[in-house]
């Protein structure tokens, strides 16, 4: 098949997450340390704050690490967070209307090279390999039949 133009998709979710509060650590100058707080057993724990990224204000948004996709469920299951899942479903709708216009039919047991390239708002280092598995998901059953089948290649990631 042959493909007129490039599937562009946003790297970065928005919403919100749970982090570890930090502070500057006096013995490593420029490094941060986790701040810890008694809970109410007395038991020291990492204190914890809400992170919120938003669209509507122009936040250059949070990259979907393994932590930010996944909570676990009770059951000891993995279910996405409302921002992977927000991420997953514009991914989807991209892909669909790529197809579309490309006259793309998903790929039945047929390998699928999938070149990435990442552009990244800011200076941060990331591991790029850690949005695999949310992207394969996400582009199964639109640009191919099964995930097994896709080889997903980082060509390179470029800040912005």
């Amino acid at each position: 098949m042959s493909v007129n133009d490039k599937l562009i998709l946003p790297m970065m979710m928005f919403g919100k997450y749970k982090d570890y509060v930090k502070e500057p650590d006096p013995e490593r100058p420029g490094k941060y340390r986790t701040v810890y707080e008694k809970n109410k057993k007395g038991i020291l724990k990492p204190k914890t704050k809400w992170v919120v990224h938003s669209e509507e204000r122009g936040d250059p948004g949070f990259f979907p690490s393994v932590n930010h996709i996944y909570n676990n469920t009770r059951r000891g299951g993995k279910k996405l967070t409302k921002p992977a899942q927000d991420l997953f479903d514009r991914w989807q709708m991209a892909a669909r209307e790529w197809c579309f216009r490309n006259q793309w039919e998903t790929t039945v047991k047929e390998k699928v090279v999938i070149e990435v390239t990442a552009y990244f708002p800011d200076n941060q280092k990331r591991d790029t390999n850690n949005v695999f598995k949310l992207m394969m998901d996400a582009l199964e059953g639109i640009i191919f039949d099964n995930d097994y089948y896709a080889l997903p290649r980082v060509k390179d990631f470029l800040v912005l």
